[in-house]
């Protein structure tokens, strides 16, 4: 949905490109959506596509999120544009399937208010030009790219005793309100919780980074991406057989934090 609350469809197109022999991953355009059925939807990408005068007919794949109404198998819009262009098979998003595993991780309270402060706390910062020169630019965090998503949580890690120290500053000389809202940042970034839970998710943001960005990329390595994904999958096994061990280092870390404070 933009701006002005209409809802926009993104349209990209994957190719090869015969002048320079790769494959190339471009964005169409937007097209607004009047109903978000499966039957307007449907109608609304073959109209759009063929009114930009692509032949889609050379039409061979499609790729859309785990969206039901998108990717279903009966009755859904993958399937209707199959059954009109046979050679449009679906292939699921791999790094939205990633990035639904970890949104699982949501359903813990601890995780889903900390994900919430440090969107917060960036937004803050990233509100004024005098709140930037305290803690430099942070990372946006952004839930729609996922990529960017575990860069903005690792880069707040990063920069944690910066955010913390920058706001008692922020609380003698902001207004009421700015005031207000720093002491509010400040119970919260400085509570053993937060700061545990951060750690924890800080860490596996940046295993995560890599195979998000290389899912992404547009002359993707499937053999570099198997490797990824094994290894990190070992990594969790492994952790997991040593969970105490692991724990406490993530402990070491979050006190080593909290005692700077």
């Amino acid at each position: 949905m933009d701006i002005a609350g209409t809802e926009q469809l993104s349209l990209s197109a994957r190719y090869f490109d015969h002048a320079t022999n790769v494959v190339r991953e471009d964005f169409l355009g937007f097209t607004p959506l009047a109903r978000l059925d499966v039957k307007h939807i449907s109608n609304t990408i073959i109209s759009t596509l063929s009114a930009w005068e692509l032949n889609l007919d050379k039409m061979v794949g499609q790729g859309y999120d785990e969206c039901s109404m998108m990717a279903g198998k009966i009755g859904r819009v993958q399937k209707i544009i199959a059954e009109k262009y046979p050679k449009a098979h679906f292939y699921r998003c791999a790094s939205h399937r990633l990035n639904l595993v970890v949104n699982d991780l949501n359903t813990l309270p601890e995780v889903r208010n900390a994900i919430g402060t440090i969107k917060e706390g960036i937004s803050f910062f990233r509100g004024s030009k005098q709140r930037k020169v305290l803690v430099g630019n942070l990372q946006k965090l952004c839930e729609t790219r996922w990529s960017e998503k575990h860069k903005s949580i690792r880069k707040f890690n990063d920069k944690f005793l910066e955010i913390v120290e920058a706001l008692p500053i922020l609380h003698k000389e902001g207004d009421r309100e700015t005031s207000q809202k720093v002491w509010q940042l400040y119970c919260t970034l400085t509570s053993p919780t937060f700061i545990l839970t951060l750690k924890v998710i800080a860490k596996y943001s940046a295993k995560l980074e890599p195979v998000t960005n290389i899912l992404q990329s547009v002359n993707i390595n499937l053999l570099e991406v198997s490797e990824h994904i094994q290894g990190i999958v070992k990594m969790l096994l492994d952790e997991r057989e040593n969970v105490e061990a692991e724990f406490e280092m993530i402990m070491k870390s979050a006190e080593s934090n909290y005692n700077a404070l």
